[in-house]
């Protein structure tokens, strides 16, 4: 098994060195159905972490304008007078 790994390694090295070899000297072997599931799970977790990544910077920046926005009412709020001398 492993002079077969290496010869398919051989195979591959040699058709980028040489362009005039055919593609048909490269031997592609379809996925076995273990595979074609492993590699579909593994999409699947990587668009979930990608989704999971998108929602907590969302949500993120939603604090964030909640908190300037805070902040920028706190700001233009008179102590005195408890009025508002600027409005956004």
């Amino acid at each position: 098994m492993r002079s077969s790994a290496f010869h398919r390694k051989t195979l591959l090295v040699a058709h980028r060195i040489n362009t005039h070899m055919n593609i048909t000297e490269i031997e592609i072997k379809p996925k076995t159905p273990e595979q074609s599931r492993l590699d579909v799970l593994k999409g699947t977790k990587d668009r979930a972490a990608q989704a999971l990544a998108a929602e907590r910077e969302r949500q993120q920046v939603v604090n964030a304008q909640k908190t300037l926005a805070a902040a920028h009412q706190t700001k233009t709020t008179n102590p005195a007078t408890n009025t508002t001398t600027a409005t956004q």
